[in-house]
């Protein structure tokens, strides 16, 4: 939660590029995870590989969703986003 509305805030100043740079977060997350399932069964595997490469998801996820949502609201004109009140 605290984590999100800070990226809200650095959306707004980087824009798309933090979306490209979430986005290569969550594609490393993918290969680690690759990576920890190849290992398995071989004197190097370890929970630890899944572990590293689940963080690395989870905080990529904690960046990609309020990455896109404040994105795609900032496109919403006003008078759609906040109906009026009477």
């Amino acid at each position: 939660m605290a984590l999100s509305t800070q990226v809200g805030r650095r959306v707004e100043r980087l824009g798309p590029r933090m979306m490209v740079a979430c986005t290569t977060a969550a594609v490393v997350s993918a290969a680690a995870l690759m990576g920890a399932a190849l290992l398995m069964g071989t004197p190097v595997s370890s929970v630890w590989w899944i572990v590293a490469g689940m963080t690395i998801n989870g905080l990529a996820q904690a960046l990609i969703i309020p990455s896109a949502q404040t994105l795609s609201m900032q496109e919403v004109p006003e008078h759609v986003a906040a109906p009026q009140q009477e």
